[in-house]
């Protein structure tokens, strides 16, 4: 991320043989820190400063710098660039100082110019975090600017529609970085109903509906046979032609349809074009007439109708309504295509409180119940502020409420619901399409805190058994509720959860799917531990609620990867410091304590 300082430099006075130069005289002089936070693996460091001097005279500079490994984000807990002459570069931030490059260059810019100073390292360098400092010196003034700095990890080769990590998105120019974070699912936000229906019984994929112009057919292609990303839209949405919302409402869309056979119309229609199945040309409703491509395993009807209120609920009716048009959208996408999958609409929540528990209890006329109609449940959970081995409160279910003491965890609904579910669909999945974390706004901390817990709320999540975890969302840093919540930045740099994230993928990528045991510490809850089981071999992932904590296990020699990908051959023997990272241990010498941990709770 760039660092913008306007520096305004009074002169003092100049070294005797020098001209003398006016007392006054001021030199504003603009640093820039190059936005790339990344290169490839096993490559050098690679930066640039940008130096702009917008006064009269030439400003010459001392670039100094120094990378190092930075494996708990310590920029992070720096919010302003720190000055002063001397020192240690890195006297302010926390963490062993392990130098990996540095180097030095003298500039000299010219009155009313802009120079680029490229920086670069010698060695090359492993997947890892890193944090580059940079000494800025002029005659009269000091400044020090940090940044974090990542090497990418290698590409992960045979993705399948088995991968069990996904991601929220709606601009394809970002599948690129899914894919190479190894993901394997991409929950498409803009296959809207208004968006592919102009009027009744009209339907186009070509991104002629106005005033979105949202191309689908290019996007689903680009996605699943460009970027090997399995596809899984959300339709919701009513068109204006068919709402029930009062003229000029503001949340016209989340109103019901009027009638609601108007909505089966459309799933059919998806499912028709982008399923396996070929139909007859009369009974297609788009211009082009084409039916079967084969891109749609899994559809998903409709978002959050349990958050229902007026002004901005996605559903603005009752749930028993919300039951019949879903009853109605599952049998018409069955008819298109009886292959599909078709997923529950994604709930608020994972309480069976919040109207989750009414699928199995709810009756059609016929005495079938809206379960009978569901291949996946689908759900969507948040923790806000809180961190999720704690949390008891949803904020995006419950807005505006403050936790209650007594009320059940993340990890207690979890469990309840997974429980549930096999009981009314034995053997059916669980998918947790939404999960992420804000960085700033009402539900939001900052981009350390969203790097570390990104891997632990999907971890628990999948730990609990739920097969598959979608993040929210791709981009995103408006400090709003929700807005904030991207891997990718506004400005299209990568946050450091980007890179935490990537390191979960490769690490649990192949885990089947089922209930993972927590490795409990009697003597310290605040540390968590699961045991996955991957090819053959045991992945020991670990951290704590608190920083700075010791593991008490005596493991031997293991191998440790931290959560940037940063692999070490360490001697683990009650010596371990731990974190609100997590950490990545395989091939572990001593394996029968941590198998005596997890023994009795299999």
């Amino acid at each position: 991320m760039p660092l913008l300082i306007l520096l305004s430099m009074l002169l003092a006075p100049m070294p005797a043989g020098e001209p003398c130069m006016p007392r006054d005289t001021v030199h504003p002089v603009l640093i820039k820190l190059c936005a790339t936070d990344w290169g490839e693996k096993n490559t050098p460091f690679k930066s640039e400063i940008t130096l702009t001097n917008n006064s009269g005279i030439p400003v010459p500079f001392l670039i100094e710098y120094s990378v190092r490994e930075d494996g708990i984000l310590s920029l992070e807990r720096s919010t302003e660039p720190a000055s002063g002459q001397g020192g240690e570069m890195f006297a302010n931030l926390p963490g062993p100082e392990i130098q990996v490059s540095c180097g030095e260059k003298q500039v000299t810019v010219p009155p009313g110019s802009t120079v680029k100073v490229p920086v670069s390292g010698s060695l090359d360098l492993p997947t890892g975090a890193y944090v580059a400092g940079f000494r800025i010196s002029s005659p009269e003034m000091t400044r020090l600017l940090y940044k974090n700095y990542f090497i990418m990890p290698g590409e992960l080769e045979n993705v399948t529609e088995h991968s069990r990590f996904g991601v929220n998105g709606s601009d394809i120019s970002y599948a690129g970085y899914h894919q190479r974070m190894g993901l394997g699912w991409v929950r498409f936000e803009n296959l809207k109903w208004a968006f592919i229906s102009p009027e009744k019984d009209r339907f186009a994929f070509d991104g002629s509906v106005g005033p979105w112009h949202v191309q689908q057919d290019r996007i689903i292609k680009e996605y699943t046979e460009k970027h090997n990303l399995n596809y899984l839209p959300y339709v919701f949405q009513t068109p204006h032609w068919s709402t029930t919302a009062p003229a000029g409402h503001n949340n016209s869309p989340g109103f019901p349809p009027e009638d609601f056979s108007d909505y089966g119309t459309a799933i059919f229609q998806i499912v028709a074009r982008y399923g396996s199945k070929t139909h007859p040309a009369d009974r297609l409703m788009t211009a082009d007439k084409v039916s079967g491509m084969d891109l749609l395993r899994v559809i998903e009807l409709w978002n959050e109708p349990n958050l229902n209120a007026e002004a901005w609920g996605p559903w603005v009716g009752s749930i028993e309504d919300f039951f019949e048009i879903f009853r109605i959208g599952a049998e018409a996408a069955k008819k298109a295509d009886p292959d599909i999958l078709v997923t529950s609409c994604g709930w608020a929540g994972i309480h069976l409180e919040d109207n989750i528990g009414q699928m199995s209890t709810y009756s059609y006329s016929d005495g079938k119940r809206p379960v009978d109609f569901t291949d996946i449940l689908n759900v969507h959970y948040y923790s806000g502020r809180a961190d999720p081995e704690i949390a008891t409160l949803d904020p995006n279910v419950k807005r505006g409420a403050d936790p209650r003491p007594g009320d059940r965890t993340f990890e207690d609904d979890l469990k309840a619901l997974v429980s549930w579910w096999q009981e009314v669909r034995p053997g059916k999945p669980v998918w947790l399409t939404e999960t992420g974390y804000d960085v700033g706004g009402p539900i939001g901390l900052d981009e350390r805190a969203q790097a570390a817990k990104l891997p632990r709320v999907a971890m628990m999540a999948l730990a609990a058994g739920i097969d598959k975890v979608f993040i929210y969302r791709e981009s995103g840093s408006t400090p709003s509720m929700h807005a904030g919540a991207g891997f990718i930045r506004n400005d299209g740099s990568l946050r450091p959860s980007w890179f935490s994230y990537a390191t979960l993928v490769r690490k649990l990528d192949g885990v089947e799917p089922g209930i993972v045991p927590r490795v409990k510490f009697p003597e310290n809850e605040k540390i968590w531990g699961y045991v996955w089981e991957r090819n053959g071999e045991n992945v020991f992932t670990v951290w704590s609620l608190e920083e700075d904590t010791l593991l008490p296990l005596d493991l031997g020699e293991c191998t440790v990867i931290d959560s940037f990908g940063r692999k070490r051959q360490l001697e683990v023997n009650n010596n371990l410091k731990i974190g609100i990272f997590p950490l990545y241990i395989t091939i572990i010498e001593n394996s029968d304590s941590l198998i005596e941990l997890t023994r009795d709770r299999r």
